[in-house]
């Protein structure tokens, strides 16, 4: 088991394909629809990852982002931040808030992988 995975995504396919990829590299995964439920997750277990989607509602993911990494010490959650806005800022601003990585969506499994290495120093394979 690699540990323990967060996947915080409204959009139920694409959680659901991030979930399959993540279980495949031995992560146990949540998968949470609204920033809500990301913070009712995220205070019953510290994830070893989280996928959030910037796009979540309640108030965004891109200011939960934000409170996670706020005053975060070294080795806080990793973040890999996902979304399918349109901005081509999107990405900075992500990073600007805290991603440790980004993806837009629709993203493919390899790229998912890659992300995950990147992020948790591991090679999953991709």
């Amino acid at each position: 088991m690699s540990g323990y995975a967060l996947v915080g995504d409204p959009d139920q396919v694409q959680a659901q394909e991030a979930a399959r990829v993540l279980r495949a590299c031995g992560f146990e995964v949540a998968i949470a629809s609204d920033a809500a439920a990301v913070r009712t997750a995220l205070d019953a277990r510290r994830p070893d990852i989280l996928v959030l989607d910037a796009d979540l509602a309640d108030p965004d993911g891109v200011s939960l982002l934000e409170r996670l990494k706020a005053g975060a010490p070294p080795g806080a959650i990793p973040i890999i931040a996902v979304s399918a806005g349109a901005s081509r800022d999107e990405p900075l601003t992500a990073y600007q808030r805290g991603a440790d990585y980004y993806l837009a969506k629709p993203y493919t499994r390899r790229q998912l992988l890659h992300g995950l290495a990147l992020v948790l120093g591991r090679d999953f394979g991709g």
